[in-house]
């Protein structure tokens, strides 16, 4: 409650933060007759209810004494004296908690946003030159050629990326084309498989590869077209 007193006074002016102290402390009263009634009987629950309704609209220092609202008033006596199995909210945790474990994976968290020419070259696509291209797809490897580098490097240079929390694993049965630049500083990879490009430079010795959501999407069909097969 000093925390809670604390923020308003912070935020005095917003008339949500009022609300949301008020809805707070009707959540930290119900939660101590929780903890209060879980082991008594109907008679002690009944007991514990006339303390509260003589004590009602008490509220000197920070304790848990309930606000002198009557609807909140009823609806703490009513869950004193008769509490309400909580069956649909121990449903809806369920059904969040599987969608969670069957979406792991699927769902990435993004930041970050900014182009290929910045994430993938550096700022440096004119001084960087493609050594070696190799396409893989069902854990078949092959080294290929690229029809026009310049082509490929303005398509990369022009994408959306958002900067991956983490890395993610290739899916091997996935294309997925691998690129090898010389730079000035050492060899730069790249990977592009699905909507992700992961950049991984040679010369940085804390941060050894990066993950990037592509906006939109690659264009698989256009990067076709730029390779000989």
């Amino acid at each position: 409650k000093f925390f809670l007193v604390f923020c308003t006074a912070l935020c005095w002016f917003n008339p949500l933060m009022w609300l949301a102290m008020k809805k707070s402390s009707e959540d930290l009263e119900l939660s101590c007759d929780e903890a209060v009634v879980v082991s008594l009987n109907e008679g002690e629950r009944r007991q514990y209810a006339d303390l509260i309704l003589r004590t009602a609209g008490d509220g000197r220092g920070f304790t848990t004494c309930l606000s002198a609202s009557a609807s909140a008033l009823r609806y703490r006596l009513k869950n004193i004296v008769r509490p309400a199995r909580k069956h649909v909210g121990a449903l809806f945790v369920g059904v969040v908690a599987s969608l969670l474990f069957l979406t792991c994976g699927q769902v990435g968290l993004a930041y970050g946003m900014g182009t290929g020419e910045a994430y993938i070259y550096q700022n440096e696509a004119e001084s960087i030159s493609l050594a070696k291209v190799t396409q893989t797809k069902e854990e078949a490897r092959k080294v290929i050629q690229c029809r026009d580098e310049e082509a490929l490097t303005n398509y990369l240079s022009s994408l959306t990326l958002y900067q991956a929390v983490g890395t993610y694993d290739c899916d091997s049965e996935e294309e997925q084309l691998s690129l090898t630049y010389n730079t000035s500083q050492g060899t730069l990879g790249v990977i592009l498989w699905e909507n992700y490009v992961r950049v991984m430079p040679s010369w940085e010795k804390d941060l050894k590869e990066q993950d990037y959501y592509v906006s939109g999407g690659l264009d698989w069909e256009k990067l076709d077209g730029l390779f000989n097969w």
